[in-house]
């Protein structure tokens, strides 16, 4: 078999039992009609990950992590889609003949393109080995770079001499689709090399495929370092360098080294430390802590000892934090970076700094720290620590930082925690869900049960106020036309977007929304959306009506203030105005 089509993985899914997957990799306790698990995907102590035999699907409402079968064991295991259809089938006793190698075949659409890559990886790694690539050679060696790391790394060489498209087009690769990679241009010459003289670092995604290059100028001319534009296999901000190489380790140590540059990188690996992965100098983003939440809720930040590294410390700390990550850093006072540190003074100068760990908070009461002479420099001091420990998921280190803060600033402040509700990946999730998102939850799961929901969401509202949630409606619609009956687990296949399986997920393991279709919910719901935006624009037009000047204008205003209280039933609502 060479390939594997929708209708054997829709076969695989449907005939696989969820709870009899995951329990192959981490025990499961029954609950109710539902299972549950200490959750594999962060620092779990409490089973709060709930799986739902009925439909197939399961959810961690501390994390935010959800999806059905193939989402779970291809995220456990950091496989591909392909890896994980595979796995499934073996655990449920169903026959697949298929090589997981031959991912040629169900990354067609990608395949020419990583082929392209591997080819100039090969060609640009042969270079570096002759007389062409003796400059390069040299200096990396004088970096301390040896042929274990370039083997490692895949690291290469390219001239400015046309080489690697002169290689290319002997094995008959189209121009086009070597400029749709970025490894060449189209110039007023013709055809030419986009990186030249310049050692070339293979940029590769978690699954090992090739994406592109961080290029470092031998000459002099142009910037230092030069990365591969944004292609149509490559966004700079999805992408975390030489986690393709340190996952496992960082599953194993629970733990991930986040550095500056590829150079950095290097110098870990040659200080034996095998889990630092790059951003390549670009700032940390909310796709690649999404991609690291696979792997582990720790992140330890070694940026440059300068400033602008521990600006940048600062900046990428808070984001994490956002996203419930546990963030440390290092105390570095040496104002060097870790290939300077591991060059200047050795593989050990490097292995030492990195026990110096502590805590963001704790680099922030450095970090803000400008002598605190006024009042006013320790309120700022007290604002900026404490929006720092407002983003702790621990209680306890809230409690005794905020202690500490008090007690350095001389200013008494409440943290501005909300306990009843934790934010993980824009997803609310609460004690219970309330308001307009509760109701268009309960929305979304009618139309998931019955047609005759989608139909009346079609003709009374035809729209959902949060943008994800409307997304999510309209793919049901379109299921409908297609005279398609589906579940959960179907429409988790069907999602790209990992906040909509989120949200999905969520809707589908909550045992608050109904489990039948009932008409009377579905209006009161459909009501309490109309009603919400509603007043939404009664309280914008009470706005306006304040700050209105022009007599005439205001007149209009009220008179428009009158037609919407009329519309919420006649009912004069307390005013936030004249």
């Amino acid at each position: 078999m060479n390939k594997i089509n929708t209708e054997i993985i829709e076969s695989i899914r449907d005939n696989s039992s969820i709870s009899q997957v995951i329990s192959n990799y981490i025990p499961l306790v029954k609950k109710g009609r539902s299972f549950a698990a200490v959750c594999p995907f962060h620092d779990d102590h409490d089973p709060s990950l709930s799986i739902s035999e009925e439909k197939q699907i399961y959810k961690c409402f501390v994390c935010g992590e959800g999806g059905n079968v193939f989402s779970f064991v291809k995220k456990y295991k950091s496989c591909s889609f392909l890896e994980a259809v595979v796995e499934v089938a073996k655990i449920s006793g169903q026959s697949l003949d298929i090589d997981v190698k031959t991912k040629k075949n169900y990354q067609s659409k990608n395949q020419k393109y990583y082929d392209i890559l591997n080819e100039t990886i090969n060609h640009t790694n042969y270079l570096l080995y002759t007389d062409i690539g003796s400059e390069a050679k040299k200096y990396l060696e004088n970096r301390g770079i040896d042929d274990e790391l370039i083997k490692y790394f895949k690291i290469g060489y390219n001239d400015a001499k046309n080489s690697t498209y002169n290689f290319l087009k002997s094995l008959n690769y189209q121009d086009s689709d070597l400029i749709d990679v970025n490894v060449c241009r189209d110039s007023e010459y013709g055809i030419k090399d986009v990186f030249y003289n310049r050692v070339l670092f293979p940029i590769f995604d978690e699954n090992n495929n090739p994406l592109g290059f961080s290029a470092r100028s031998l000459d002099g001319n142009g910037a230092k370092y030069i990365n591969t534009s944004e292609t149509i296999i490559y966004t700079k901000g999805n992408v975390l360098y030489n986690l393709n190489n340190c996952k496992e380790e960082v599953k194993k140590k629970n733990r991930i080294y986040l550095v500056e540059g590829v150079i950095d990188v290097l110098a870990f690996k040659k200080a034996g430390i095998n889990n630092a992965i790059s951003t390549l100098g670009t700032s940390l983003t909310k796709k690649q802590l999404e991609i690291l939440k696979h792997y582990t809720d720790n992140i330890v930040i070694v940026y440059d000892g300068d400033k602008a590294g521990k600006d940048a410390t600062i900046k990428a700390g808070i984001m994490a934090l956002e996203n419930n990550f546990n963030v440390f850093t290092i105390l570095n006072n040496t104002n060097k970076d870790p290939d300077e540190i591991v060059n200047e003074y050795g593989k050990n100068a490097l292995r030492d700094l990195i026990t110096k760990e502590i805590s963001l908070i704790e680099f922030g009461f450095d970090y803000y720290d400008n002598g605190l002479r006024t009042y006013n420099d320790r309120k700022i001091f007290s604002q900026n620590i404490g929006s720092l420990i407002d983003l702790l998921s621990d209680e306890v280190d809230r409690v005794n930082y905020n202690l500490l803060l008090q007690e350095k600033s001389k200013i008494q402040r409440n943290s501005a925690i909300n306990k009843t509700k934790i934010k993980q990946n824009n997803f609310q999730i609460e004690n219970d869900y309330s308001g307009i998102i509760k109701a268009e939850y309960i929305v979304i799961s009618q139309m998931m049960l019955d047609n005759r929901a989608i139909e009346e969401f079609i003709n009374n509202l035809g729209y959902l106020t949060d943008i994800n949630n409307n997304k999510i409606a309209n793919i049901l619609i379109e299921n409908k036309y297609k005279n398609k009956k589906i579940s959960y687990s179907c429409l988790i296949d069907e999602l790209e977007d990992e906040q909509l399986i989120k949200i999905i997920s969520g809707i589908g393991n909550n045992e608050i929304f109904p489990k039948e279709y009932h008409y009377e919910i579905l209006q009161d719901a459909i009501n309490s959306i109309k009603r919400s935006v509603i007043i939404e624009r009664r309280d914008f037009i009470i706005k306006a009506i304040n700050s209105e000047l022009d007599s005439d204008k205001k007149k209009e205003l009220l008179l428009k203030l009158s037609e919407i209280n009329l519309q919420l039933g006649g009912k004069n609502e307390k005013r936030k105005g004249n």
